[in-house]
C-alpha cells in the first residue's frame, strides 16, 4: 500500500505554511495535489521537492 496523503491542512500544521498560501500552490501546479470532497490532499514526495526548492531562498521557507 502507498503512503497515506496528507491534507493541507495537516501540512499547514507540520510546516508553519498558510492554508490559503498552499491552495495556490496547488492551483498554480507548483505542488500536486487531489480534491477529495472539499479536502486536497497532498502528494508528499511533490510538496518534499518544492520546499527543498524554496527553503534557502531568501523569503522561501515557511513563517516561524
Amino acid at each position: 500500500m502507498g503512503e497515506r496523503w496528507p491534507t493541507i491542512a495537516e501540512i499547514a500544521d507540520r510546516t508553519g505554511y498558510n492554508v490559503g498560501h498552499l491552495r495556490r500552490l496547488v492551483r498554480e501546479g507548483k505542488i500536486a495535489a487531489v480534491k477529495v470532497g472539499q479536502t486536497y490532499l497532498v502528494d508528499p514526495p511533490s510538496f518534499a521537492a518544492y520546499y527543498d526548492s524554496v527553503k534557502d531562498k531568501p523569503q522561501g521557507g515557511p513563517r516561524e
